[in-house]
This record gives structure tokens, C-alpha cells and sequence, in this order.
């Protein structure tokens, strides 16, 4: 699970969104984010960089849950400085079969750009 977190985030940094899309697979609810924020942080920022912390995992019959703490940077240019940024996610996987990432709740380190126009 540690490891499918670091792929996720790896590619979200590396702002490959085709393949994140690929790895969060076909079952992923996209309630914590549309998936239109993803692009919108490809396209707002040239640079970023997300520290995951895990803190608690949980495993049931069909579902694994990851409590994780997040620090990320996001710059968008070396004139405009960056945004910094941290919370907490529950990211919950299916533990049968494949494990994919059905669903990310609280506060997802992903479509930041998203989640600073809320605010």
C-alpha cells in the first residue's frame, strides 16, 4: 500500500496525468476531487512536491484504509513564489483482487489549484 502511494504521488509530481489516471484505476470515486483539478494543478504549476506521512493502516475484509499526513509545495513560477500546503487524507483501497484506490476522504494532496478557488 506504501508503495501505491508513492506511485501516486510520483506521478502527480512528475504531472503525468495519464498515467495517475491509469493508477488510480477504474474504481475510484472522484468525489475528493474532480478530475478536471488534476489538470488545472498540471497547468498552474511548474513544480511540485508532496512529503506523504503514513500514520495508520487498517485492514477489512474487502477495504485497506490509509490515515497519511501531507506537506506539499506547488510553485507556479520562481516570480510568483509557491503555495504551501499540508492535511490529512484517508486514502481507502480495495483489498480484493487488485489493489486499487477506490476513494480519497478529508483533505485530498491533489487538485490543490481546485481547492484554493473553494476557499
Amino acid at each position: 500500500m506504501e508503495l501505491k502511494l508513492n506511485e501516486l504521488v510520483a506521478l502527480y509530481e512528475n504531472k503525468d496525468e495519464k498515467q495517475l489516471i491509469l493508477a488510480l484505476g477504474p474504481s475510484f470515486q472522484w468525489t475528493s476531487f474532480p478530475r478536471e483539478a488534476v489538470s488545472a494543478d498540471f497547468e498552474t504549476f511548474s513544480e511540485i512536491k508532496i512529503k506523504v506521512k503514513l500514520l495508520q493502516v487498517e485492514i477489512k475484509k474487502d477495504s485497506m484504509f490509509a490515515q497519511i499526513y501531507w506537506e506539499g509545495r506547488w510553485t507556479q513560477n520562481e516570480a510568483s513564489g509557491f503555495l504551501s500546503q499540508s492535511g490529512n487524507a484517508l486514502f481507502i483501497f480495495d483489498a480484493e483482487g487488485r489493489p486499487g484506490l477506490l476513494e480519497i476522504r478529508g483533505e485530498s494532496p491533489f487538485g490543490i489549484s481546485m481547492s484554493q478557488k473553494k476557499g
